[in-house]
């Protein structure tokens, strides 16, 4: 059922009353995205309003550059804002272990003089309910491996300059000095053999800007920045018309291992993680896992079952499970092979499981194949359901582009990614809010369900003040309540000003629209 909506404002949009769950997740936010939206949709304020669904569909290009260019200058600042978070205050009855390049693991850990210097003391700490415990690491410090999380502990920064960079990729093969570990084979192809290059290597990244493209035998490198990893004996085979490590200053490796692994009652603070071939931040069934004010980037990519199949995968901040209490708000994450934020689980038995009281908020998510994505098993049977899930203030552009591109599929990339198969995805208090979502390879939104909640209430999310704007003869894609026993493919609606007609009526107060094709130089939006 569509809630009732205020009067709107001159900007056509309007704020929609919510439940009390629901305004207790916003209070969490530290990030009000509204005043910008409300500034975008002024400057398209000559649209016409489609009184059906109480939003705006903008056709004028002119309008849509005017406010692209605007909220593209609103989403840098926020990410420099990101980058440049403050150190926590911490509470002086709180016990702290600090961890230091300049360290030593055979010191307590409990002054920054004495300070341990590796990831495996670092995941030795134990927490307890009563105690409040932290773990920092010094800024501009840099550690390669895995952390491994303990309940009821913080993990963030202190001292100055950039956050402490976690990377899961071994070494940088990259620079002159490595440009010996690199072997010239015919036609091109360069290996480099290391023993450290045993886990499935799902992309390299080359100068924190550009990107190798997987294949899966090696006689299928044929063009520049090709690559394929013999992970038995870890072998990487690049083609490259140079060495590449004269080529390149800093080459890193997506090694296939999750960066950290997260428990229950964790917050993953203030950190910069980098270069994981799985996942930025792993966790199974979940309640109380935080994760904020961190930088997401080049991450995914590895094979999901080496030896198996071919599929890949990788996710900046995960949940595989139910969960509750989740919180991602204030990161940055962009280069991501699948997802930035997700929860996920599919359940094979009947017993009841909730993803409950989850907030995505104040993230610049960009150049991910899905910004977000979620998706429970439901059916008649398994009475499993999202309760109390909102996503506001988000700055999203550009999914499906970058890194994500290496992938062999290319059909699915969205902002909102809950899928379009049924039996999935009952979900109830589910409200979307006050974001930008700008471009996609494919859809816009892909949210469908054909289950529905035990008071007879549909799985849709209410929509409220987002601005959606995608290329000119674009997908908008899906945004539906099925027929319950349907299970059919539910159709990929056009971005045309008919769209109203083909989805579902929960709208309230927001900008769909097209972006001028002429903005895009090899299929690529550009704003200059």
């Amino acid at each position: 059922m569509t809630p009732p909506v205020e009067e709107p404002d001159k900007s056509g949009m309007t704020t929609i009353p919510m439940s009390a769950s629901l305004e207790a997740l916003t209070k969490l936010t530290t990030y009000d995205l509204l005043p910008t939206i409300k500034s975008a949709a002024t400057i398209m304020k000559t649209a016409e309003l489609e009184s059906i669904s109480n939003a705006k569909y903008v056709e004028d290009k002119e309008l849509t550059t005017d406010a692209i260019t605007g909220l593209r200058k609103v989403t840098d600042d926020r990410i420099a804002k990101i980058r440049n978070t403050p150190n926590l205050t911490i509470p002086s009855k709180a016990k702290v272990y600090y961890v230091s390049n300049s360290g030593n693991d055979s010191n307590d850990g409990l002054t920054p003089k004495t300070a341990w210097a590796s990831l495996s003391k670092a995941s030795s700490v134990k927490g307890s309910s009563g105690t409040e415990t932290y773990v920092l690491f010094e800024r501009g410090g840099l550690w390669r491996g895995q952390l491994v999380t303990s309940s009821y502990v913080t993990y963030s920064a202190y001292g100055k300059g950039d956050k402490p960079k976690l990377y899961a990729s071994p070494f940088n093969a990259g620079g002159s000095e490595n440009a010996s570990k690199w072997v010239k084979n015919a036609n091109n192809i360069w290996t480099f053999t290391s023993s450290q290059l045993k886990n499935d290597v799902g992309a390299l990244i080359f100068d924190d800007s550009l990107y190798a493209t997987k294949r899966f035998t090696r006689y299928a490198i044929k063009s520049d920045l090709n690559f394929y990893h013999d992970y038995t004996n870890g072998i990487i085979y690049l083609y490259s018309t140079t060495n590449p490590a004269t080529r390149f200053e800093s080459i890193e490796f997506n090694a296939g291992n999750h960066i950290i692994l997260a428990k229950s009652y964790v917050t993953i603070d203030n950190l910069c993680i980098k270069f994981g071939g799985k996942h930025g931040v792993s966790s199974g069934n979940s309640y109380g896992l935080t994760v904020k004010n961190c930088e997401f980037g080049w991450i995914g990519g590895s094979l999901q079952h080496p030896g198996t199949n071919n599929t890949r995968y990788g996710n900046a901040v995960e949940i595989w499970g139910y969960c509750g209490d989740y919180t991602v708000i204030d990161n940055y994450i962009h280069q991501i092979y699948d997802a930035g934020i997700t929860q996920q689980i599919s359940l094979n038995d009947n017993t009841l499981r909730k993803q409950e009281r989850v907030l995505y908020s104040g993230n610049v998510i960009e150049n991910c194949n899905y910004s977000i994505e979620y998706w429970i098993t439901s059916t008649d049977a398994n009475p499993s359901y999202i309760d109390t899930f909102l996503i506001e203030d988000n700055l999203m552009w550009y999914a499906g582009y970058g890194l994500c591109q290496t992938r062999t599929d290319k059909s699915n990339a969205c902002h909102i990614q809950g899928w379009r198969f049924y039996e999935r995805n009952r979900a109830k208090n589910y409200v979307v809010r006050n974001n930008v979502m700008i471009d996609s390879l494919n859809q816009i939104i892909n949210i469908y369900s054909t289950e529905v909640n035990a008071d007879g209430s549909d799985s849709m999310p209410a929509f409220n003040n987002n601005i959606m704007l995608n290329k000119e003869f674009g997908q908008f894609g899906v945004l539906r309540q099925g027929t319950h026993g349907d299970k059919s493919w539910p159709k990929t609606v056009l971005l045309t000003k008919s769209l109203f007609d083909e989805v579902d009526d929960v709208f309230n107060g927001d900008v769909v629209g097209i972006i001028d094709t002429k903005l895009y130089k090899g299929n690529q939006l550009v704003i200059e």
